[in-house]
């Protein structure tokens, strides 16, 4: 890895030998040690990203507003691990991915920079962790009867050493609430299957994600959501998440090391979505 003061060194944090650039928003490490599938990144322009802001509601978007549109908003590694053959082979036939993602730290329009959010069309989990930075997920539900009425919302505050856990069902969007660049690690099914059509149309979740004028954040209902919408539940993660088998993930404990110390049975739960007991201590008021 490159010997630079500026780069943060994350190992104990995320279980991977990495060094994360917060200001270039940038991760490096020994290629030995890692590997990924490949590198990715997101700007305004890319497949309309901006489309799912606030700022696409507008009659008159004009994006130079904020910055350069091609600006690097957030990036990431998918598939990236340990490079070592058997884990990699273990990883694969479980049909689950690893990644990590980085987001800068920002607002447009005063909507915090965030991902663009997505859903499952699988109706499969996800489980995020916080490795660096103060953040939040916005999560929602439609409901089956009308997809324009939201059954459900909530917004996480989660910080560095959180785990999350996206439910079978929910939409869900990363939020860089902080001051400066976070980076995140999720687990995925490789089945999962996730569309980005939805968000896209509403510009959005049900709430957009803005900040206050005393740099904390507030919620703002989203008139593009037309039908039902219940009021959006603030929540932080369980200090302790109990997966499949009974295997538990504390608070402050790597994702990144469950394959390694021979559990990847707790991570099944990925690719089946009848499992609802785990969801239900997942978050506290």
């Amino acid at each position: 890895m490159e010997n630079n003061k500026d780069l943060i060194n994350l190992e104990k944090k995320i279980a991977l030998p990495l060094l994360f650039d917060k200001e270039n928003l940038g991760a490096s490490f020994d290629s030995n040690l890692v590997t990924y599938l490949k590198y990715w990144e997101k700007t305004l322009l890319t497949n309309g990203l901006w489309k799912s802001l606030k700022i696409g509601s507008g009659e008159n978007v004009d994006l130079w507003t904020y910055r350069n549109p091609n600006s690097v908003l957030y990036n990431g590694y998918q598939g990236i691990y340990w490079n070592d053959k058997k884990l990699l082979e273990l990883i694969s036939e479980h049909n689950i991915r690893p990644d990590v993602t980085m987001l800068h730290a920002g607002t447009i329009e005063n909507e915090y920079i965030r991902t663009e959010g997505h859903e499952h069309l699988s109706g499969l989990p996800e489980i995020y962790e916080t490795v660096y930075g103060e953040n939040g997920y916005l999560l929602f539900k439609p409901s089956k009867e009308n997809i324009e009425d939201i059954a459900d919302v909530f917004f996480v505050f989660a910080g560095a050493g959180d785990h999350v856990l996206f439910p079978p069902g929910y939409q869900h969007i990363s939020v860089n609430t902080g001051k400066e660049a976070f980076l995140m690690t999720d687990w995925v099914s490789t089945k999962a299957n996730p569309d980005f059509k939805y968000i896209k149309g509403h510009n959005g979740a049900p709430y957009w994600v803005l900040r206050e004028k005393n740099g904390e954040p507030k919620f703002e209902r989203n008139p593009r959501y037309r039908g039902k919408v219940p009021e959006i539940r603030p929540v932080k993660p369980a200090e302790v998440v109990e997966l499949s088998n009974g295997i538990k993930i504390k608070r402050g404990e790597p994702m990144f090391n469950l394959v390694r110390e021979g559990k990847i049975e707790a991570l099944d739960f990925l690719n089946d979505s009848s499992d609802s007991e785990i969801y239900e201590k997942a978050f506290v008021q």
